[in-house]
């Protein structure tokens, strides 16, 4: 049970951790701020982000370990098992188990690894300029890892592949090319 919870935060910390940094980066690359400015806002982003990302996925585990009953219950945990923090229990009825006896050590580990791929966003731009060029090798690294990530979850999950590349990484990447083509119209 350990590895399949620690599977599923990377999966989904990962993928998290690539998406949103990605199109922050695509925009203040597109934006033309300086590298250094770039670096600041880029990690206290990805620091805050982990933080609010680990704190919700927390809270929602305390509050699901109060509430759950029912039918609610039952969706409730469905959801939760699909990524991989859920208990199983020997669903009688009249048994209201908790979901996750420690709501820390998941939210640490999707915090983790949310942290991992935004590192895997922001690599390039502290080695690479212009920006633009950190960008253009940023996207070399992250596009293929959001498939890779978008196979394992589709296949962890049980998902159809296509849904899930369209997801994870093709959205991102129509994500990227609207922000340019927003910024190079209003100029």
């Amino acid at each position: 049970m350990q590895l399949k919870n620690i599977t599923s935060a990377l999966i989904i910390g990962l993928i998290d951790g690539i998406r949103s940094p990605l199109i922050l980066a695509a925009t203040m690359t597109f934006l033309h701020i300086t590298q250094q400015r770039f670096q600041w806002v880029f990690a206290i982003y990805l620091m805050a982000s982990a933080v609010i990302l680990g704190l919700g996925h927390w809270f929602t585990l305390r509050s699901e370990n109060k509430s759950a009953t029912g039918e609610t219950y039952q969706k409730e945990k469905e959801i939760y098992q699909n990524i991989g923090i859920g208990k199983q229990d020997d669903d009688t009825p009249q048994r209201k188990p908790e979901f996750v006896s420690n709501t820390i050590s998941p939210a640490l580990r999707v915090s983790f690894f949310f942290l991992a791929g935004g590192f895997l966003v922001f690599l390039p731009y502290l080695f690479l300029q212009p920006i633009e060029k950190a960008l253009f090798v940023s996207l070399l690294i992250c596009i293929p890892v959001l498939l890779f990530c978008a196979v394992a979850k589709a296949r962890y999950y049980k998902v159809p592949l296509a849904m899930e590349i369209v997801r994870t990484t093709l959205l991102t990447v129509v994500a990227i090319g609207l922000i340019y083509g927003i910024i190079k119209f209003l100029g």
